[in-house]
């Protein structure tokens, strides 16, 4: 068995605010949402994310994730391979996945 993705899912507060991040500054396709069951799924290339709001059957009380997203381009030298995005709060909303920050794509 070979194994073909890994998708994170990473809890929000501001769902919208998260999807519109990742589509209009990073340029993610968002593939999937649902208002009712409070989910979104973005994707670019191989690169899948899911978001989700908190519910009453686990306990939220903000953004927790400690680790690091490392997305690897194919071609550096091609103008989207670099996105280089100052993050403010106010962008993606207080308790959004990525409060502040640089995200940086580029070959190591």
């Amino acid at each position: 068995m070979r194994l073909q993705e890994l998708t994170p899912l990473l809890r929000t507060t501001d769902l919208k605010g998260s999807i519109e991040f990742y589509t209009n500054v990073l340029g993610f396709e968002c593939d999937g949402s649902s208002e009712e069951w409070g989910w979104a799924s973005v994707r670019r290339d191989n690169v899948a994310i899911m978001f989700a709001l908190p519910n009453e059957h686990e306990p939220f009380s903000g953004p927790a994730f400690t680790g690091s997203f490392y997305i690897n381009p194919d071609d550096v030298d091609t103008p989207d391979a670099i996105v280089d995005a100052t993050i403010e709060p106010t962008i993606m909303g207080a308790n959004a996945p990525i409060i502040a920050g640089k995200v940086l794509l580029r070959n190591a």
